[in-house]
C-alpha cells in the first residue's frame, strides 16, 4: 500500500521460500480477534517460524502522528500570523 488514505483492493499473494510478511484485509463484519485467531490457527503450520500479527493502523501510526503534528503546527502559526496581523491594524 502506499497510503492508509488510499482504498485496499483485492490481492493475491505467493509465498516464496523466503517470506517475511503477509498483508490480508480481513472482512470487517468478522471481529478481529476472532479472525485472527483463525489466520494463526493457519499459520502456525511450522513451529520454527512463529506467527506475529500487527494491523496496518499500527504500521501506520507514526505517519499520522507525524502529519497532526504538522497541522497543529499549521494551525497554531496561522493564529499566530493573524493576531500579528490585527495587531498592525489596531495600531494603523
Amino acid at each position: 500500500m502506499e497510503s492508509p488514505f488510499n482504498p485496499a483492493y483485492p490481492t493475491i499473494f505467493f509465498v516464496e521460500d523466503n517470506i517475511s510478511s503477509i498483508l490480508m484485509k480481513m472482512n470487517p463484519a468478522v471481529k478481529s480477534h476472532e479472525a485472527v485467531k483463525k489466520i494463526e490457527d493457519v499459520f502456525n503450520i511450522v513451529p520454527s517460524s512463529p506467527f506475529n500479527d500487527k494491523f496496518v493502523e499500527e504500521a501506520y501510526s507514526s505517519n499520522i502522528a507525524s502529519e497532526i503534528r504538522i497541522g497543529k503546527l499549521v494551525g497554531f502559526f496561522s493564529a499566530l500570523a493573524i493576531i500579528i496581523s490585527c495587531l498592525g491594524l489596531i495600531v494603523l
